[in-house]
């Protein structure tokens, strides 16, 4: 990750060691799947998984990992029901 903060110009290595550029947050959608409803049933699933990352003031110089989920029931039609 600190390479590629380098090599898109967002901050120097110098920087990034003393940690004195600015906040970032980062997220990468691992999957998003839509499961319409089978044959006879009346909801299917949309499903998102993404992985975070982030650094923040109360954790100078460390950065945050996380992942996010979520599951929507979806309708015959893909809509909410």
């Amino acid at each position: 990750m600190i390479d590629a903060l380098i090599t898109a110009g967002k901050a120097t290595r110098e920087e990034v060691v003393t940690n004195q550029f600015q906040k970032f947050l980062d997220e990468k959608v691992l999957t998003d799947r839509t499961k319409p409803p089978e044959r006879g049933s009346s909801f299917g699933t949309h499903t998102i998984v993404s992985r975070n990352t982030s650094n923040v003031s109360t954790h100078s110089g460390n950065t945050l990992y996380g992942c996010t989920y979520w599951i929507d029931v979806i309708g015959k039609d893909g809509k909410p029901p």
